[in-house]
């Protein structure tokens, strides 16, 4: 668990809050409540922002740069 932590401090000011958010339309189709993490509105874009960004700050402490 601490290793999650230090990885959130790394990239909290990098990376967004995103909603969850929930469709009628698709909980009908499935059957079943579903809920939407929206990672793409990331302030990149991306649904690997999280990921891509701890890689490089990590990579940057290891590496001494």
């Amino acid at each position: 668990m601490q290793l999650i932590r230090e990885a959130h401090d790394r990239i909290r000011d990098k990376i967004i809050a995103h909603p969850v958010m929930t469709s009628e339309v698709l909980d009908g189709l499935a059957g079943n409540r579903l809920y939407l993490k929206c990672e793409n509105l990331q302030k990149a874009g991306a649904f690997k922002a999280r990921g891509a960004t701890h890689a490089v700050f990590f990579a940057d402490r290891r590496t001494g740069r």
